[in-house]
């Protein structure tokens, strides 16, 4: 009776724990909050779990990760990139699922995303889902070859995307049926590498130049972006925000009302100022090269291990915002506000994207970062055996 009872909590507790995840996340994980979800005390759950790392550890281990290696084979192989039966419609089904996730795949990202500021969390990621997924992308005696690899890599950054994306505003309505046929002909597609240019995105690697006429809030600004992308936006507390500034913690709230309203203001700032240099880092690639080796280039730089710090935050801008409104809101309307401003300054822009290609590129940007946490090898393959026939055609 006793172990069937701490069995049934277990379950309890766990399937608590995944509800938290993939509604409040990080901060739903302490064990008080998952208590209090189960209706339970706080002592069978701290009998169990000595602290939230453990109990992350375990939601993933047992609930999240089997969903997510799940819908990853299955996009793989109705893509025909393992074995399985490929087929188009299948692969639409595939994707489609990924696009409109369950509360296990949204837990999942969560989680995957804050492994990388948490060790027990992430030495669980590493020992399944990283391994699977960099046996996928590595080229081993021919089997993938460099080229097969390369297009399982692509695949799964779109995967792992369009969950990153699925909480965007009106995503449910977005019609993906199209962009969804492009990408699985593409797949097919028999092309073989090419040599890529070197080209090195100088603006990923400085820090971003805030000139806000403040030399304080300049400090705070870049103070705050450092730490999350050490320690997570739940770690970067004000004391530490404020140490890194070297400042008194008061300057802070001097300016802002919340850490979270410092963080906004620092994500508002850095978007503004990194969008147009992207943009134009971009532009200068695909008048030279084409928009196939342009995104190939761009994939590869990204997921160099100097950026691994410029991925978390933009990981953590994302996490968080899945979890608050105002800054959901406030990053849909910056980056519908670069679109127009580009499209109106720059006749090569594309003025007319579609709501599916727009939700499936930021899926995309999304997806380079959370492939970075599990095979940040996969920055060598060579994607333009994917990128050329998508985007070229």
């Amino acid at each position: 009776m006793a172990q069937a009872r701490v069995l049934r909590n277990d379950a309890l507790i766990l399937d608590a724990a995944l509800d938290a995840a993939s509604q409040d996340g990080w901060p739903g994980l302490a064990l008080t909050a998952v208590a209090r979800r189960t209706g339970l005390s706080l002592r069978p759950v701290a009998n169990r779990f000595a602290d939230r790392s453990e109990l992350a550890a375990a939601v993933w281990r047992e609930r999240a990760a089997p969903v997510l290696l799940t819908a990853l084979e299955h996009a793989l192989s109705t893509a025909g990139l393992i074995p399985g039966e490929a087929s188009a419609a299948g692969f639409r089904t595939a994707m489609q699922h990924l696009a409109r996730p369950d509360k296990a795949l949204l837990a999942a990202i969560e989680l995957l995303v804050m492994s990388g500021f948490d060790p027990i969390l992430a030495a669980e990621v590493q020992q399944g889902v990283a391994a699977e997924v960099l046996g996928w992308c590595t080229p081993q005696r021919g089997r993938p070859t460099r080229a097969q690899a390369a297009r399982r890599a692509y695949l799964l950054i779109v995967a792992l995307g369009l969950v990153a994306v699925a909480r965007r505003p009106g995503s449910e309505q977005v019609n993906l049926t199209e962009e969804l046929d492009t990408l699985f002909m593409a797949l097919q597609a028999d092309a073989s590498p090419q040599p890529l240019p070197k080209a090195y995105p100088q603006h990923l690697a400085d820090d971003i130049p805030f000139n806000t006429g403040d030399p304080i809030h300049d400090a705070l600004l870049t103070s705050v972006l450092r730490l999350v992308g050490t320690s997570g936006y739940d770690g970067a507390t004000t004391a530490r925000i404020a140490r890194g500034a070297k400042v008194a913690e008061a300057n802070i709230f001097l300016r802002h009302a919340s850490k979270l309203d410092l963080f906004i203001d620092a994500s508002a700032r850095q978007h503004a100022l990194g969008f147009p240099a992207n943009a134009e880092f971009q532009q200068r690639l695909e008048e030279q090269h084409g928009a196939g080796i342009t995104e190939a280039v761009m994939i590869r730089e990204i997921l160099r291990p100097e950026f691994s710090h410029q991925r978390a935050v933009y990981g953590e801008e994302l996490r968080v915002s899945w979890h608050n409104d105002e800054l959901l809101r406030k990053q849909e309307e910056q980056f519908q506000s670069f679109v127009e401003q580009q499209s109106a300054a720059n006749p090569d822009w594309p003025s007319t994207l579609s709501a599916a290609r727009v939700h499936v590129g930021l899926a995309t940007g999304y997806g380079i970062g959370l492939l970075g946490i599990l095979a940040p090898e996969a920055g060598s393959l060579p994607f333009d055996v994917v990128t050329i026939p998508l985007l070229d055609s």
